[in-house]
């Protein structure tokens, strides 16, 4: 009878599932953002505030533009980032006290966007961690970071599931960024 050690078909499990894993093709995130939850008013707020939205440029170094991270064995990437993040900003105007105006329009309030870290990664099969990190700047010098994170288990490495973890940590970003925009809307 042939004995296997416990550290030989360990290593011989684990080179099994990476063999049956490495083939997956990469996954391709989508460029329309999806809320994961909705952006609440603030207490007190009245009127409507104009927001021009400007400029959105993913302003990550070309390596990482390729590449949004991996979650277990499968890679994701990216189509335009960009668009996504546009998308996001854009949903603000579904705000009853923020309108998005175009670039002809009188604003209140403007501001350009770079996307500066956009990635996921998982740990041991079992939970993922995406993040998001952008740039805003509101003019001159006042320039502001956010940050968004959406961490959880790891079920299924599926597009959706990835999608919604970006559309998550972008969300709370959307939250920073919809209160401080109104901190800086003229008040009625």
């Amino acid at each position: 009878m042939l004995r296997i050690s416990a550290r030989f078909g360990a290593a011989l499990l684990l080179a099994t599932v990476a063999a049956s894993c490495a083939d997956r093709p990469p996954m391709a995130m989508s460029s329309q953002f999806s809320p994961s939850s909705p952006l609440r008013e603030l207490p007190g707020e009245r009127g409507a505030c104009r927001v021009r939205i400007g400029a959105v440029k993913d302003a990550r170094p070309p390596a990482d533009m390729a590449s949004m991270g991996q979650l277990g064995f499968r890679a994701v990437r990216g189509g335009d980032v960009a668009v996504w993040l546009r998308s996001g900003l854009a949903s603000l105007g579904g705000d009853r006290h923020l309108v998005i105006v175009d670039g002809a329009g009188p604003a209140d309030v403007a501001f350009d966007v770079d996307l500066l870290k956009a990635y996921i990664m998982s740990n041991a099969l079992e939970a993922k961690a995406a993040t998001v990190v952008v740039r805003v700047s509101y003019g001159g010098e006042d320039t502001q970071l956010y940050r968004g994170g959406d961490a959880g288990v790891n079920w299924s490495e599926s597009e959706g599931e990835t999608q919604s973890a970006f559309d998550a940590s972008l969300t709370e970003i959307l939250k920073q960024l919809r209160a401080d925009v109104v901190t800086r809307c003229p008040k009625s």
